[in-house]
């Protein structure tokens, strides 16, 4: 655009020798004083003879008017003027939007605005440096070293029960004023044990076994199919529980990798360290419990049934897999036994706990009528229904001579309640022998007495 303004000037100012823009006047090099035409060859009189041009005024902030010989020409409506206008509208808008984006940048950032000034961005950066102040064996020492700054950071080495060196990382923070624990590291390497577990090649154990159908099955299911298979019974060990080196007989045990069978412990393993198998004199192989090699730490091993597995290297026994009903190698009978279980901390259970058509047996210091001594309890739940009532136990003390009951409410389909409902005693009268006299039985207040 500024192209065409010069060309429109240069052209205007061939025509007059002095130009008058906005009231500045320029004095013309360039004007030619035109060749008279054959009309004008004849002499005129001075009256006749007219002025000849000598001034162009340009005037306007757009270059709107032109003022030729006096006569004022409104070039508004130009594609010129146009143009012009158009380019200063635009600058207009263009100094606007910066306007916007300055006030977008805040001295802080904010979770609304996050743009932030650079000097206030170096300026954090460089108060929030951590320096490593070095390793102690006392927190003391860490709280007396001088003059530390936001971030430094030191180690408090310990030790931890196993005798391994521990490692504490502390960071201090000029906000609080004192030294922050973070986390803590323990610098010691595998155990024997642990490396063993490592190389063993079995990644994971599964709680649940499954049949073609992917349903859950239960470990006296898998005894049974082995059983059924021609596994002659499973394995019985006798060896005492002191003895690292068990051992077990087993009818037609054949020792291939991948072999799985239920083995009966006599006696609950109490040997420190690692134990060995070895059925039907195949060989003393490693016994790995819960999927670790077995060990001073890892010995629990209590009388009962389990399923084993040899992968060709070692015997693999899950503990959570117990077989209630477990065959003598020997003999041909069952015996017949119900497992009883403590879950810890008191064992209280609630309702929900047995499961619709289920029967279990649990020790629960549960408080009944103030008393919160340990007792056995039978909880049964022998109907899925929900139209008369739910689940109900029977418990008796271990540690004095009284019986208790409760009851649940069925719940709301399709589960039990998490509390019971009611509670009681049974009391009972306590006797040194059988009595020869039948005993007469009263209720009075929801309590039975037996007189």
């Amino acid at each position: 655009m500024a192209e065409e303004i010069t060309k429109v000037i240069e052209n205007v100012d061939e025509l007059f020798p002095e130009i008058v823009v906005n009231g500045e006047s320029h004095i013309s090099d360039r004007y030619v004083e035109p060749e008279p035409t054959p009309s004008q060859s004849l002499p005129q009189s001075s009256e006749e003879q007219t002025e000849e041009p000598s001034q162009q005024t340009v005037q306007g902030e757009y270059v709107d008017t032109l003022n030729l010989n006096g006569v004022e020409h409104d070039l508004k409506d130009s594609p010129l003027s146009a143009e012009v206008r158009a380019l200063q509208e635009l600058l207009g808008t263009i100094q606007s939007r910066l306007n916007e984006l300055s006030a977008l940048i805040p001295n802080q950032a904010s979770a609304q605005n996050q743009l932030a000034d650079k000097n206030f961005v170096n300026s954090s950066i460089a108060t929030n440096t951590a320096n490593f102040l070095g390793t102690y064996s006392t927190l003391a020492e860490i709280e007396a070293i001088p003059n530390p700054t936001n971030n430094d950071y030191a180690f408090l080495e310990t030790a931890d029960g196993a005798g391994n060196n521990v490692y504490d990382r502390y960071k201090y923070s000029a906000e609080d004023g004192e030294w922050l624990f973070e986390y803590e590291l323990n610098n010691s390497s595998f155990t024997a044990e642990q490396w063993a577990t490592i190389n063993s090649g079995i990644s994971q154990v599964s709680d649940t076994v499954q049949d073609g159908d992917s349903n859950p099955v239960s470990s006296d299911a898998v005894y049974e199919a082995l059983q059924n298979a021609g596994g002659g019974g499973g394995a019985q060990c006798d060896t005492e529980g002191n003895v690292q080196a068990k051992v077990a007989s087993m009818k037609d045990f054949v020792l291939n990798s991948g072999v799985t069978f239920p083995i009966t412990f006599a006696n609950s393993n109490s040997y420190n360290g690692k134990i060995t198998l070895n059925v039907n004199s195949t060989g003393a192989k490693d016994v790995y419990i819960n999927n670790a090699v077995s060990s001073s730490s890892n010995k629990t091993l209590n009388a009962g049934s389990y399923i084993c597995q040899y992968n060709g290297t070692n015997y693999y026994i899950d503990t959570s897999c117990a077989v209630t009903k477990a065959r003598n190698a020997n003999y041909s009978s069952y015996t017949e036994k119900v497992q009883g279980n403590y879950t810890g901390n008191g064992g209280q259970q609630n309702p929900q706990y047995v499961g619709k058509n289920r029967v279990c047996f649990n020790m629960m210091n549960t408080s009944i009528n103030g008393n919160t001594q340990y007792k056995d309890f039978m909880m049964l739940d022998c109907y899925s229904g929900f139209d008369v009532g739910g689940t109900v136990a029977l418990g008796v003390c271990r540690q004095s001579m009284r019986v208790f009951a409760m009851r649940a409410d069925a719940g709301t389909s399709p589960n039990r309640p998490t509390s019971w409902a009611n509670t009681c005693e049974i009391n009972t009268t306590t006797y040194t022998q059988i009595p020869t006299a039948k005993p007469s039985i009263a209720t009075n207040d929801g309590m039975i007495w037996v007189q």
